[in-house]
Formats: C-alpha cells, sequence, structure tokens
C-alpha cells in the first residue's frame, strides 16, 4: 500500500499499479529524478526564472509538472531561505510534509489559478527548496491525489 502523511490527514490506497514499464526523467541540471508512466512525453520549457518539465497522458487523466522557481534577487534568495516562508502563485500553504526527502510544504488551488482572462485546471502543488532554488511538483486536474500520482510523488529525489 502507499501511504503519505500530510499533516494530520494520511492517505493510504491498497490499489496495486504495475510501475515495471515506468520510466525515469533525470535532469542533471537542476539535481532530480522522477518517475512516470510510460506513454508520457516530458516538455522542457525553458525560463529565466520558471523553468519547467511538463508531463501529461490524457488516456489516464495524467497531467504534472516540476516547476523550479528561482529567485529574482539575492533579496528574494534571502527571505526564501526559509520554506515556511515560501508561497506558490500567492497561494497559501495548507499544510506540511516531504518532497525528494526535504522538508516540503503544499498548495491547494481547487478553481486552478486564475490570471488573465480566465482559470486554469485545479492543482496541488509540493514545494522544497534545494540549492537556493525551489522545486514545485504540481498535479493538476484536481487537488486529490490518485494512486498513481502518489507514487510519481514519492518518486521525485534529488540526484546530490
Amino acid at each position: 500500500p502507499v501511504t503519505k502523511n500530510e499533516g494530520d490527514a494520511t492517505a493510504t490506497s491498497t490499489e496495486e499499479i504495475d510501475m515495471s514499464d515506468w520510466l525515469t526523467y533525470r535532469n542533471e541540471e537542476y539535481g532530480f529524478e522522477v518517475k512516470y508512466p510510460s506513454g508520457v512525453d516530458p516538455k522542457v520549457y525553458e525560463h529565466p526564472y520558471r523553468p519547467s518539465i511538463t508531463f501529461k497522458k490524457d488516456d489516464i487523466q495524467l497531467y504534472f509538472e516540476v516547476a523550479i522557481s528561482k529567485p529574482y534577487a539575492q533579496e528574494e534568495a534571502n527571505y526564501y531561505k526559509d520554506i515556511n516562508n515560501y508561497n506558490f502563485l500567492d497561494l497559501p500553504q495548507i499544510g506540511k510534509g516531504i518532497l525528494g526527502g526535504q522538508e516540503a510544504v503544499f498548495f491547494e488551488a481547487p478553481n486552478g489559478y486564475c490570471d488573465g482572462p480566465g482559470c486554469g485546471y485545479p492543482f496541488v502543488a509540493y514545494s522544497t527548496q534545494k540549492n537556493n532554488n525551489y522545486y514545485n511538483l504540481v498535479f493538476y486536474y484536481d487537488t486529490k491525489l490518485n494512486p498513481t500520482e502518489e507514487l510519481i510523488l514519492f518518486s521525485f529525489k534529488f540526484l546530490n
């Protein structure tokens, strides 16, 4: 079974998932890896302050990304050294947990993120700090992780 602790809540799934055909995405530049189901084509998006890698597979309603938030300036880097000060897209923190073996916080957006003419998909994001960057593992379509997403969350690890 898959078990995770999020503050006082514990989610457990007894559903068995065959991971024998899963692949590993490894990013040496940002120092992490994550496992994902086969049939997903990771897409890298370069941006000076928020590069990301998206993973999407429509037939199983899977859509997640690893977004790396880099500080804009040294003052911001100093402020965000404490995970408790960090916010993702101006959302309030709703709990604490672990991501990649590090202390993490998480955020929910049940109505998606609204910017401009509309709103995106609902999501939950898990964030942690490493080497002055923030790593945000974001799962879209809902704010509750399904068993596949839990396995992805648990597979995320830092390389060093």
